[in-house]
């Protein structure tokens, strides 16, 4: 049975049709973003709940990153689990970055946020945040704004702390997005890579949506000023 990579060679299907794109929202303001629906679980839904939420943007890829075919959506290249110089440069992963890139142009995002999902068990304590062109002062007041948020959160809920590159260590930098991706065509960027406990659960990761919105959103009102 051929793989749908193995469809989109012999076939030359356009790679953007292995997958599928949704955006929708206002412009110029706070754009939540998913680039690795359906790899990265639960993102895509939970980027959708805290964009409505937070009456931002949202952009979702989902079915573009997969074992067959791992493109990397926000960037041109492919491989998992690669450093940036390690992954492979390809048609394809280009051209899914191109419509990827298209949309999100659409959307002129002032503050563009991806989630991402992980399940490296020394991760899994924090949501890690990796940032691009956002000033300290305004990243330890996101944290301190979050952390508030955490503290009304309802009985069972495990309550994940934001990890902020440059005040604490993390694992996750966004290195290939800054370096030929959606970060280095932006002037403001986050990204936030979230364990399992806040996102597979679904009573959780509404609850996590909604806070991460509402500080992201507070966030994004400063973001003319950076």
């Amino acid at each position: 049975m051929l793989t749908s990579f193995l469809l989109a060679t012999a076939l030359s299907i356009d790679p953007l049709a292995l997958g599928r794109m949704q955006w929708a929202g206002p412009a110029g303001g706070l754009v939540v973003a998913a680039p690795h629906g359906g790899f990265d679980l639960d993102t895509d839904e939970m980027a959708r709940q805290a964009a409505l939420l937070a009456g931002a943007g949202y952009l979702l890829a989902s079915g573009y990153r997969t074992h067959e075919h791992p493109w990397n959506v926000n960037r041109p290249t492919a491989g998992v689990g690669l450093a940036p110089d390690a992954e492979a440069r390809t048609p394809e992963a280009a051209r899914v970055f191109d419509g990827y890139m298209a949309r999100l142009d659409a959307l002129h995002p002032a503050l563009y946020v991806e989630l991402h999902g992980n399940s490296r068990p020394e991760s899994a304590g924090a949501i890690e945040v990796a940032a691009k062109g956002i000033p300290l002062a305004a990243l330890i007041a996101l944290q301190a704004d979050f952390k508030r948020r955490l503290t009304g959160f309802p009985a069972g809920c495990p309550r994940l702390p934001l990890a902020i590159e440059g005040l604490q260590p993390i694992h996750y930098h966004a290195e290939g997005a800054k370096q030929g991706g959606a970060f280095a065509r932006l002037p403001h960027a986050l990204q936030l890579e979230i364990p399992r406990a806040g996102r597979q659960d679904p009573r959780w990761r509404s609850v996590y949506a909604s806070a991460l919105g509402a500080s992201l959103y507070r966030l994004s009102l400063g973001s003319r000023a950076f």
